[in-house]
């Protein structure tokens, strides 16, 4: 997985991503079709049993520097 919506991810596992802070960018409220990418810091409300799950799906990100590079992770 490289990217992953938020509808896709957050909301299934009971986490409210409340806003996303890329580079100088932040998105108070993103819509759910919004991207999460690697290096993304997101500010979230969730349970500490949730928190574990969003930690599992940043794992499978690819860096964006990878990914524009046409590389792949282990690769």
């Amino acid at each position: 997985m490289e990217e992953a919506g938020l509808a896709g991810t957050a909301d299934r596992h009971g986490i409210s991503v409340l806003a996303i802070r890329r580079g100088r960018t932040s998105f108070l409220h993103p819509a759910k079709d919004e991207e999460i990418k690697a290096g993304d810091v997101l500010i979230v409300a969730a349970t500490n049993e949730h928190l574990g799950k969003i930690s599992e799906i940043a794992r499978h990100l690819e860096p964006a520097s990878n990914k524009a590079h046409g590389h792949r992770n282990g690769a």
